[in-house]
């Protein structure tokens, strides 16, 4: 049995955070474990306090604006693993989390970049759910080689999930700020993640002075909403109003916005005396769904009879030239100068390739690193 308690204060007060803000999260906790047979089980149980204070009022939990509040979140776990034989083992949970609006979702406002501007939401709701798994691990030994095998399915469920939006969240008449176009933390409504995930791990020894280790990974993901009609947020410019869903804001309503189904990796390292060298792949295939508006033609082209130059031009250009998706190889050479030295050489993005975590968010570009690494 294991019991605990956390406490966390947070304090900030700046121009961008809207004035004086502090928050208090306390929390105390119980996991057990007990073993019957062949099958370990677990059970646990965390109990959150969330205090909040603010200058700016806020609509945190219900409709009604305000400047403080308290409130408790019990949340649970239980899970099995179940010994098949000495190689082979099933495990399972399921558990319930939650996750708080940080003060930067809820009340920062600020340029960010090129008169696009990030916006407050003072009535953001915290992002509750579950989620479940079901596994299956082997490990085994034989001429040299160690082999570990996991597949495993999983299903998360979101309530109020948080997601970091672009849309037209300010005023038209605003044209230094690009029409009061901007990004905002918002709540999307009800999704669900489901999923499966598979990993090869094996150490193999050729001769006595040469290890090789490989890491095989892939992970196949559904990520939707529950919900694409609901109405989520709402809009007011000029004298029309604008209800944001997930089928108008999607640029591809199949899966959900910022999401990749498909990611593969590879992990190898090698060992020879005093040298080693490692290389890292990974891949995933084209993010299918962004916020529809960085699309448009006001953003990518801006209208040319107007004079009204683009927004954030190159983003469809970008986009069609990354179709087959990203793919990135790290590579590491190193050598153990002594005991307690270490000279590597890192080279990440080998191909320099050009590679987008989310419009207009790219990745570093092909980088040399040398780093000595000392253990004392």
């Amino acid at each position: 049995i294991m019991i605990g308690a956390s406490h966390t204060t947070t304090l900030a007060n700046a121009e961008i955070f809207s004035g004086t803000n502090s928050s208090e999260a306390n929390s105390i906790y119980i996991l057990a474990k007990k073993k019957i047979n062949n099958t370990i089980f677990s059970f646990g149980s965390r109990y959150e306090m969330i205090k909040i204070k603010s200058e700016e009022s806020f609509a945190y939990l219900s409709e009604i604006p305000t400047n403080s509040f308290i409130k408790k979140f019990p949340i649970f776990y239980a899970g099995a693993e179940y010994k098949i034989d000495e190689k082979s083992r099933i495990r399972t949970y399921l558990g319930q989390g939650i996750r708080l609006p940080s003060f930067a979702e809820m009340f920062v406002s600020m340029g960010a970049i090129e008169g696009t501007y990030i916006f407050p939401n003072p009535e953001l709701k915290p992002e509750t759910g579950w989620s479940f798994e079901l596994a299956y691990n082997t490990q085994s030994l034989f001429d040299n080689k160690i082999w570990d095998i996991d597949i495993a399915y999983f299903i998360m469920q979101y309530n109020n999930m948080m997601e970091f939006g672009f849309e037209q969240f300010g005023t038209e008449f605003d044209y230094e700020n690009a029409y009061g176009l901007g990004f905002k933390t918002i709540n999307v409504g009800n999704t669900q993640i489901s999923g499966l995930e598979l990993d090869l791990n094996t150490d193999v020894v050729i001769r006595d002075n040469i290890k090789t280790k490989i890491r095989l990974g892939y992970t196949y993901l559904n990520p939707i909403a529950l919900h694409p009609n609901e109405v989520y947020e709402t809009i007011y410019i000029g004298d029309s109003i604008k209800t944001i869903t997930f089928l108008n804001s999607s640029s591809d309503t199949s899966i959900l916005k910022y999401r990749y189904q498909n990611l593969f990796k590879i992990d190898m390292k090698f060992e020879y005396k005093k040298y080693y060298a490692g290389i890292n792949i990974n891949y995933n295939d084209y993010m299918k769904n962004i916020d529809k508006f960085f699309t448009t033609e006001l953003v990518n082209n801006g209208i040319p009879s107007l004079n009204y130059d683009p927004i954030i031009p190159g983003i469809n250009t970008s986009r069609s030239l990354n179709l087959d998706g990203d793919l990135q190889i790290d590579v590491l050479l190193g050598i153990k100068i002594s005991p307690i030295a270490k000279l590597n050489l890192i080279i990440n993005n080998l191909t320099n390739r050009e590679i987008y975590s989310r419009p207009t968010d790219i990745k570093p570009p092909r980088t040399f690193l040398i780093k000595l690494n000392l253990s004392i």
